[in-house]
């Protein structure tokens, strides 16, 4: 058997070095995938627990479900109702660009964002008229603010 020279010896090395460089490389690739897929599951959730927390507001709070009841009959709301749903309706749109920015991000799955955004956009006029939107839209990006647009007839 010949002795491996110098040479040889460093053209192992260097193969063992690639190899090991490229298990290295898989490695970061399956954790980096496992992170994003963990942080989409965490996001999901937390968009259901603030959507449950939403919907907690209607049954904890009757005045606000009273509130929800009058706007659908067309009634007339006093002032402090007024106040009081447009600050729910607010939230409920921070809600809605919170998830619009994580979609855009990838940070949600794309079925989720599709899902949640009908959600969020149906019968927007209901629970959130052009005016109050015109009212509030400059405190959210452009983006955003050129979606919701979009979802007004």
């Amino acid at each position: 058997m010949k002795k491996k020279s110098l040479s040889d010896w460093a053209a192992i090395a260097e193969i063992t070095g690639t190899v090991a460089i490229l298990v290295s490389l898989i490695f970061v690739v399956v954790s980096i995938r496992q992170n994003t897929a963990e942080l989409r599951l965490q996001n999901e959730n937390f968009v259901f627990e603030l959507q449950d927390s939403a919907q907690a507001d209607f049954v904890s709070d009757p005045w606000l479900d009273d509130i929800s009841i009058k706007i659908d009959n067309g009634e007339e709301l006093t002032q402090s109702e007024y106040r009081r749903f447009f600050a729910h309706s607010v939230r409920f749109v921070s809600h809605w660009e919170m998830i619009f920015y994580w979609n855009r991000d990838g940070n949600i799955e794309e079925q989720s964002w599709l899902d949640w955004d009908q959600y969020y956009s149906q019968d927007i006029e209901s629970w959130l008229t052009k005016e109050q939107w015109a009212e509030i839209r400059s405190s959210y990006q452009t983006g955003f603010v050129e979606h919701v647009d979009s979802k007004y007839k």
